[in-house]
């Protein structure tokens, strides 16, 4: 099976567990949703995420999704599914070894984003309702979106915090690009279970995010910074490539890389909440990192 193919699968096969969710939840459109339709399904989701429909395939391809499909219709009902289960599910089952150590994509724990953006909460409800714009760059399946999400909807005041209000400003105030397309399909779906029954329209980019000045722009765009960025170091191979796109990069690790091209082009009274490796402290290739905050705090 090629990358390709096996994308494809993945994709397909979720889109269904997806309309199995979305139809137990009882969501609008979804109510009488007929799962062995497999191209009405992908039809219905793909309205709902504002994208084009997936394409079964072949006679043979579209058979083998029917058969899928017969079998997640046998599930018990998911109308309790979390964002929280979601990501676990995908974590510890659809990541491969190989994927993990390309990406350098490690869990990030909901303890670990709830103390987070817990102790950022003071000050974002310092930036005025209308700047208040979040950032994750590296965002996987958008575990710190989800909770900005949910803070951002808690912080309005409660005429703007019904769904027909809530859901436009929070679509033009989240943002998150990540190299892996999959992890952004499940963040979709956690983004749009979050914020029931709006449809989807939310801003999740597939990209390499150390291409150029990607993460300093959006940065520049965003008065809140969160990230749980990859803790593994730019191989040669890797650093040879970017120097090749005129993307040098400065810094051997990937989050202290990620730091520097993003917090200092935060705007004025931006805050920042990122997960970083504890080698950042003490690494010698990081020492223009902590000199930077240090000139910087004073």
């Amino acid at each position: 099976m090629t990358e390709q193919q096996g994308h494809w699968l993945l994709q397909t096969v979720f889109w269904l567990v997806s309309g199995k969710i979305l139809r137990d939840k009882q969501v609008e459109r979804f109510e009488d949703l007929n799962l062995n339709d497999v191209e009405e399904v992908f039809k219905r989701l793909a309205k709902h995420y504002g994208t084009e429909p997936l394409a079964a395939g072949s006679r043979k391809k579209l058979e083998g999704l029917r058969a899928s499909a017969r079998i997640i219709d046998r599930f018990s009902s998911l109308a309790l599914t979390t964002t929280e289960a979601l990501a676990y599910v995908y974590e510890n089952t659809l990541i491969s070894k190989e994927t993990r150590s390309s990406s350098g994509t490690h869990r990030t724990q909901p303890l670990l984003v709830d103390y987070v953006v817990g102790n950022l909460t003071d000050w974002i409800e310092e930036i005025p309702v209308n700047e208040r714009s979040v950032f994750e760059p590296a965002s996987g399946h958008a575990a710190f979106l989800v909770s900005a999400m949910r803070l951002l909807t808690e912080m309005l005041p409660a005429e703007k915090a019904i769904p027909s209000r809530r859901g436009p400003y929070l679509r033009s105030r989240l943002h998150g690009t990540d190299i892996d397309p999959f992890a952004l399909e499940l963040a979709r779906l956690s983004l749009t279970l979050t914020d029931i029954p709006n449809p989807d329209g939310w801003d999740l980019r597939v990209q390499d995010m150390f291409i150029g000045d990607r993460l300093g722009a959006q940065a520049k765009k965003n008065t809140i910074l969160l990230a749980n960025p990859p803790f593994d170091n730019f191989t040669p191979q890797e650093q040879q490539q970017y120097r090749d796109q005129t993307s040098d990069v400065r810094f051997v690790n990937k989050s202290a890389e990620t730091l520097w091209r993003t917090v200092p082009h935060l705007p004025e009274g931006g805050v920042f909440g990122v997960v970083l490796p504890q080698t950042v402290l003490h690494s010698d290739n990081a020492r223009d990192l902590r000199e930077f905050w240090s000139e910087s705090a004073s």
